[in-house]
């Protein structure tokens, strides 16, 4: 029996456009100064330079609004709330967890909203703010129409 050639240039067929094996990570990539800063920011929080990388998680919060990527541009919002925190400015830090919380909204995601809020009540809790937390309950409760958890001094109604 004679040895048959391949039909196909080194043996095997070439993959058809569907069968191509993908190319790098899906969805949209972090430009690489962004990636920088975003890294930066949290080698700030590492070493505790909080003030420093809540301006600079807010920078790039601002940098995705602007180009209406709500979801990530709340979540950096909420780093930052949580560095301003960290830095002991609550006063900031209710800010831009009230800029997180309308991003959110922006965005359609209303659980993560709540979500992230209550976790924030919690922080604000541990760090020695309890008004702040209940007040923060508060507005997460009568935003949402939810039951957000009820760590915390409990106030009577009458």
């Amino acid at each position: 029996m004679p040895h048959r050639r391949p039909r196909w240039p080194f043996g095997r067929r070439p993959l058809s456009p569907r069968r191509r094996p993908p190319r790098g990570p899906r969805g949209r990539q972090l430009n690489p100064r962004l990636q920088r800063e975003l890294r930066r920011a949290n080698h700030l929080m590492s070493i505790g330079d909080h003030a420093n990388a809540a301006e600079i998680f807010i920078q790039l919060a601002e940098h995705a609004r602007d180009r209406a990527i709500h979801g990530p541009g709340a979540m950096l919002l909420m780093r930052a709330a949580h560095a301003y925190l960290m830095a002991g400015r609550v006063q900031d830090a209710e800010t831009q967890m009230e800029r997180s919380l309308k991003a959110f909204e922006a965005a359609g995601r209303l659980p993560a909203a709540l979500h992230e809020g209550q976790r924030f009540a919690d922080l604000l809790d541990a760090e020695g703010y309890p008004d702040e937390a209940q007040a923060l309950r508060k507005e997460l409760t009568r935003r949402f129409n939810g039951s957000p958890s009820t760590k915390g001094p409990e106030e009577d109604p009458g």
